[in-house]
């Protein structure tokens, strides 16, 4: 019994290391990423940030995901958390108003071992692409004008030489 018990504790504290490395290394992969990344939980409390939005955002405190990302005092009303809860993976464009910057954010459910589920965000910067987005469009409508002018330019002065040798 004495030997069971000592091989149960090194496994135990075997698989306890293996564990503690797998969050160091989440943890080294969160904090490399150059996007926005952070945890909340149910109650809009932001549990962890990775490197990048601590640099942009400072210190957590005691604030709401709604208050720290939206400098907003209540939940916003296009809050992804209840679709995540139920297992969805939810996209969406926004532009922060703290920061006046567009970004794509992914938000992914994180099951933890309790059955309850947290949602980890990650915030992508899209501001040059939409302002390249528009640029091209601007540039593609300047195209499409030019186009129709030499169009018209060119068959004005066919159409009397085409009547004149239907003539």
């Amino acid at each position: 019994l004495k030997e069971l018990q000592t091989n149960l504790k090194d496994e135990v504290e075997e698989r306890t290391a293996e564990l503690e490395q797998e969050q160091r290394n989440l943890k080294s992969v969160l904090d490399g990423m150059t996007d926005l990344a952070y945890i909340c939980n149910a109650d809009y409390e932001i549990s962890f940030m990775n490197r990048a939005m601590q640099e942009f955002y400072g210190e957590l405190g005691n604030r709401k995901c709604y208050e720290i990302m939206h400098g907003v005092p209540r939940v916003c009303d296009d809050c992804p958390l209840p679709q995540v809860s139920q297992g969805e993976v939810v996209h969406q464009e926004r532009t922060l108003p703290i920061t006046g910057k567009s970004y794509e954010i992914i938000h992914s459910p994180l099951y933890q071992t309790d059955g309850s589920v947290r949602k980890l965000g990650v915030c992508r910067d899209i501001t040059d692409r939409l302002k390249s987005e528009t640029e091209l469009k601007r540039a593609n409508a300047d195209l499409d004008a030019f186009v129709a002018t030499v169009s018209h330019d060119l068959r004005s002065p066919l159409t009397p030489l085409i009547g004149f040798s239907e003539f």
